[in-house]
């Protein structure tokens, strides 16, 4: 019900914004030309409007001004719609460029941006003030079997303040009896746990009962039941579980994709990705890239490239360990360059190699790997896909996640892959990007924050 009703106010929001530029260029046209507009350039203005309207909708996607915006501070927000339409200037510019536009004046398209950043902010802090006064946070009640299964479920929920959810404590349930007593006597609107406790007997009787929504934390068997084939037999009801595969017909395709994306990206980025070698010569002894051995499909070897974001020699006296957020190996700029991923562009030839793909699973170094393969089940079957410069944990999880959550997105990705799938990520990868938590380091992990109760 909470995503119908989520999907239906992004779909009022993207109109409005579309309803906002068409009013942004109709006040600058009028500006310039006064209050009839010529008929020539009228028309002008209507064979570029549509690509200007897609253009911008999918610059604002990509900035995030869709998704839980409501829910940041309104400084952020307006600083993210000013950026957002400088770049969509720039943007509508080309598009007058190339469709050879000419009685659409340029004075127009520039004219637009100021009255467009007036308009849209406008527009934007009216929702947000009445967002914020209509918004009420259901109280989320985390629970475990054990003080350990209830730490690591709690860590799931670390950015409570973020959603729409508000924290009501979290609590080691050992049976059905004690889940009733606290539903009686807490204040709570959700309930959230781990699928294996669910599957224990009147567990979710309980919460049915009390007419509580229920929020799962999935397990592998969980995922695998996602991608599910539905076979009866006699009058058995049946899941066929699909394996962690991708035929080879997909593969071959999702190749030819590869080197369609990956070859213009790199001769369209290349003038900037020399700008930024030059800058890591400039500020740090040491070379451009750095090239470290990761393990690809089927446990290969491979190097792979990306441009050096620590200090020389970084791994000489401490060996293979796991960058933190304050790690002094890191580099002043290496730091931006890891912020948002910029560090991770060399790679595009990788992919035009065919050690990677532009989407999969992130390859790993061997010495985490192999301790990973003998303490996190399937892990293993992440290794079934070619790496990718980015993949479905990078855009849902961050650097925090853990490995055993980045697993779970991974086998996701496996198991329902599609080329569909594959544009979504790619997508929200330039959306990721603009998102300081999903770059910080491996120790920058925030504690539950409540107190735990036992019953």
């Amino acid at each position: 019900m909470y995503q119908r009703y989520s999907t239906v106010n992004k779909l009022l929001i993207l109109l409005a914004d579309i309803l906002v530029i068409e009013s942004s260029y109709m006040i600058t046209m009028m500006l310039r030309f006064g209050a009839v507009i010529p008929y020539e350039n009228f028309r002008a203005y209507l064979n570029v409007s549509p690509w200007i309207n897609v253009v911008s909708i999918i610059v604002f996607y990509i900035f995030d001004l869709y998704t839980n915006w409501t829910k940041r501070d309104l400084f952020p927000v307006m600083t993210r719609i000013s950026i957002a339409v400088v770049i969509n200037t720039f943007l509508a510019m080309s598009i007058v460029y190339l469709t050879q536009n000419i009685p659409m004046p340029r004075s127009v398209v520039l004219g637009n941006l100021v009255t467009e950043i007036i308009l849209m902010s406008l527009s934007r802090y009216v929702i947000w003030t009445f967002s914020q006064k209509k918004q009420q946070k259901k109280k989320i009640a985390v629970i475990g079997e054990s003080d350990e299964e209830l730490l690591d479920s709690t860590y799931s929920f670390r950015e409570l303040s973020q959603s729409r959810y508000s924290t009501a404590g979290n609590f080691v349930i050992k049976d059905s009896t004690a889940l009733i007593a606290l539903l009686n006597t807490q204040e709570i609107d959700v309930v959230a746990l781990k699928s294996q406790l669910a599957r224990r007997k009147g567990i979710l009787e309980a919460c049915f009962n009390a007419h509580k929504e229920i929020l799962i934390i999935p397990d592998i068997l969980t995922i695998l039941l996602k991608t599910a084939k539905l076979q009866i037999l006699d009058d058995k009801m049946l899941f066929n579980l699909n394996h962690f595969s991708v035929s080879p017909i997909k593969k071959n395709i999702k190749r030819v994709v590869d080197l369609c994306v990956a070859v213009p990206m790199t001769i369209l980025l290349f003038p900037f990705m020399l700008v930024i070698g030059v800058l890591i010569k400039l500020t740090s002894q040491g070379p451009v890239f750095y090239m470290q051995e990761r393990l690809g499909e089927g446990n290969r070897k491979f190097k792979i490239l990306k441009y050096r974001t620590m200090v020389q020699h970084a791994e000489d006296k401490t060996g293979p360990v796991l960058a933190t957020g304050d790690d002094p190996r890191i580099t002043k700029l290496g730091f931006y360059l890891r912020e948002y991923r910029i560090d991770e562009l060399p790679q595009l030839i990788n992919v035009i190699r065919g050690d990677m793909s532009m989407v999969g699973p992130r390859p790993e170094r061997e010495h985490f790997a192999a301790q990973y393969i003998k303490t996190i089940p399937f892990y293993r079957y992440r290794m079934l896909m070619k790496p990718g410069i980015t993949g479905l944990a990078q855009v849902m999880g961050k650097y925090t996640t853990t490995p055993q959550g980045k697993l779970q997105y991974d086998l996701m990705y496996i198991s329902s892959y599609s080329l569909l799938l594959d544009f979504r990520i790619l997508l929200e990868t330039a959306r990721a990007a603009l998102h300081k938590e999903n770059a910080i380091g491996a120790d920058q992990k925030c504690s539950p924050g409540s107190e735990k109760t036992i019953l």
